[in-house]
């Protein structure tokens, strides 16, 4: 980084160039690709351009989603009132995530997160299992790994819980 000084003994500004290192910060720095934004598919697989809500999964050993799994995310698409076509699924892999490139890309915010941390979206917030984040005009959950979630009946009613008041803005009106 360079920065411009005034020089209090010669009276002329001199250019220096300073290092900034991360580990000065109380927290770490986390870096996102800046180059292109992943490409989102609804819950069918259909590429997809303008999602209402996102669901990440972080599957820690790297297996493509079961087809039970997906039956269970189509039913909680179904739950919040949205129609399958405007809720989008995306895998994580190894890679990191661009919160904001996505929401620029495809101009939605609001994320439910399995198994994924902050740091996995570029971010460098806190957070806390089932707890609503409102960041950045968007609305987050994380939680944890799929599967544990439907294994462990108190991370479910959690999960079910914060879920339900969180995206009640994205029900359907019932006439």
């Amino acid at each position: 980084m360079n920065i411009f000084r005034h020089n209090n003994q010669t009276g002329m500004q001199e250019e220096q160039t300073m290092s900034l290192y991360g580990y000065l910060f109380s927290k770490p720095i986390y870096v996102a690709n800046e180059s292109i934004a992943p490409e989102l598919t609804d819950l069918d697989g259909v590429p997809m351009k303008t999602p209402k809500l996102l669901f990440v999964l972080r599957n820690a050993m790297n297996h493509p989603i079961s087809a039970e799994d997906l039956d269970l995310l189509k039913k909680m698409a179904d739950w919040t009132g949205l129609e399958r076509n405007e809720v989008a699924c995306y895998l994580m892999q190894d890679e990191l995530l661009n919160l904001n490139k996505i929401r620029l890309v495809y101009g939605f915010t609001c994320f439910i997160c399995f198994g994924a941390i902050p740091a996995d979206l570029g971010l460098n917030i806190d957070h806390k299992l089932n707890a609503m984040i409102r960041f950045m005009d968007g609305i987050l959950l994380f939680t944890s790994p799929f599967a544990e979630v439907q294994k462990n009946e108190k991370l479910k009613k959690e999960f079910f819980h914060v879920a339900g008041n969180m995206f009640s803005h994205l029900r359907k009106k019932k006439s």
